[in-house]
Formats: C-alpha cells, structure tokens, sequence
C-alpha cells in the first residue's frame, strides 16, 4: 500500500493551525496516493516543527503547513533558526486578516476616527499586540509607519489576554485575528474598525479595510504548504495539481469561510513571490525602526 503523506504541523493539536491543516487532509486525501496522515510537531514557536519538515526526503511525501510564523520568527532576532527559503513553496490556501477592534461602547466610531484620535493625541493610543516580534507585533509597528502614527503599543501574553485587556479598557484598540474577533463582534461585545490589509472579508461585510485609507497593508495570518527544498519538478508540479483540485472544491471552500478565513490560492512561484513579499515587508518595518533609532 502506498505510504501517506505527512503533513507536519508545528503547532499542537485542536488550534487553528491544527484545524486548518486536518480539513486540508480530509479533503485532499483523495487526491493523493496513500492518503494524508497529519502529524503535530511543537516546540519554540513552531520552529521545531519547521525545521523537521524542512530537513525531511524531498520526496514528495512530506509537507508542512506553513503559517505567519514562518515569516515573523526569523525577524524576531531570538535564533528562529528556520524560515520559508528553507522550503520548496507549493501553495497557499486562504488567508486570516487581522482586525482592528474597539470595546461596543468606545468613543472611536470608525477607522477614521481612530486614525484622528491617534494623530491629536500622539503616543497616547494604547493598541494591544502580542510580544515583540511576533506576526501581530510587526504588523502593528507595520500600521503604525504605514500611517505615520504615534501609538503605544501595548503587548499581550496572546490574543486571549488582548481581549481581556480591551473589555477590561486597559487598551483603546486591539488587533487580533478575524476567528476570534467575529464571536465579539456578532454578540455585539466588540465592535470591528477596519480589516487591516486589501481586500474586505466576506464574514465582515460593510467594514472597511485599510487600503481603503490610504494604508497598504498584506499583512493578515495565511495558510499554506511547503515541501523540503530540493523538490523535483514533477513531484511539485503533482502536489500543486492535488492542491488545486481541493482548494477549488466547494465543500473546502467553505469550511475555510466558516472559520473567518478568505479562500486565496496561489502555487509554486507564485506563492513562493507572495512569501518574499510578505518577508520584505517585515523586513522593512525593523530597517525603518532601526534607522529611526539610529
């Protein structure tokens, strides 16, 4: 019988990296010989499950979900001693925006208030983040010089506590992601300001993105699949072809939509151009915070 594929996931299970990758497998199973077996690799912020996937056979029969982590951890400066060029990039199979977030009863309306708010009353605006570093830490700094801003950024242990901390009103704004802030936002606990990135969310219909400001931002939580680099082309080529055939099937398609994220599917060197992109964005961020110290 042939052997199936592993997909590694650096995270532990019942997440939502770990969900994201297990609905892949169901769906995808059929389209690849031997079928899927996910396996959960955890450890230093994931880089213990990237680097096994990295260092697996190019054969084909190993893949790793690739998440924000992957571009955040090696601009943290803490050793993340792996990141997406160590991978032969297959595809992306839906992105997660942030959203920027008020309590119900906050005075900052919209977006735009925010913005005003942020510029009368610099350093002042106190926006929740996770810990320096991290993917929502660097798209934070990354609003921030994108529009010119002066906040205070406050860090969070994790998007849990950023929530406390904005219902408690020890924060003015938070960025978290859109499945933890759609629950909020439905009960009308939290009421949602601007999708930080370019395109609008279809869970979130009428609220503005960033882009539509003025601030060019892609900077939202994305799933995708590497394989180890060194990867055959016609290897490649077959998993980009099984990819595609689940990320167009309709029952897929909207599963990712019932979990807050936006179906976007990019493969080979596309998707491996999307990632570079997405790395010299943060790269940028530290160059301007470096520069600006200097």
């Amino acid at each position: 019988m042939p052997v199936p594929v592993q997909l590694i996931v650096p995270f532990a299970a019942g997440g939502g990296s770990d969900e994201a990758a297990r609905a892949f497998a169901r769906y995808a199973a059929p389209r690849l010989s031997g079928g899927i077996a996910v396996v959960n690799r955890t450890g230093n912020s994931g880089a213990t499950g990237f680097r096994l996937g990295a260092d697996a056979p190019a054969d084909g029969r190993s893949l790793t979900l690739m998440v924000a982590s992957l571009i955040a951890g090696p601009h943290a400066g803490d050793g993340y001693a792996v990141s997406y060029r160590d991978f032969t990039p297959v595809c992306l199979l839906a992105t997660m925006p942030l959203v920027l977030c008020v309590r119900a009863d906050s005075s900052l309306r919209t977006f735009r208030q925010m913005l005003d708010d942020a510029r009368d009353r610099p350093g002042q605006l106190a926006l929740g983040t996770a810990g320096r570093g991290s993917f929502v830490d660097l798209a934070a700094r990354a609003l921030a010089q994108a529009a010119q801003l002066s906040i205070a950024l406050r860090a969070r242990a994790g998007s849990a506590e950023q929530i406390e901390a904005l219902l408690a009103g020890a924060l003015d704004v938070a960025q978290i992601s859109l499945d933890e802030a759609l629950p909020l936002v439905r009960t009308g606990r939290l009421r949602a300001l601007a999708v930080a990135g370019m395109e609008t969310s279809p869970a979130l219909p009428g609220v503005p993105t960033t882009a539509e400001h003025g601030i060019a931002l892609d900077m939202g939580f994305f799933r995708g699949l590497g394989a180890p680099r060194g990867l055959p082309q016609h290897v490649s080529a077959e998993l980009e072809q099984a990819c595609a055939a689940t990320a167009a099937d309709e029952g897929f398609r909207q599963h990712l939509l019932s979990q807050g994220a936006t179906p976007r599917f990019l493969a080979g060197a596309a998707y491996g151009a999307w990632l570079a992109a997405l790395d010299q964005s943060f790269a940028a961020v530290i160059a301007a915070e470096v520069a600006g110290q200097g």
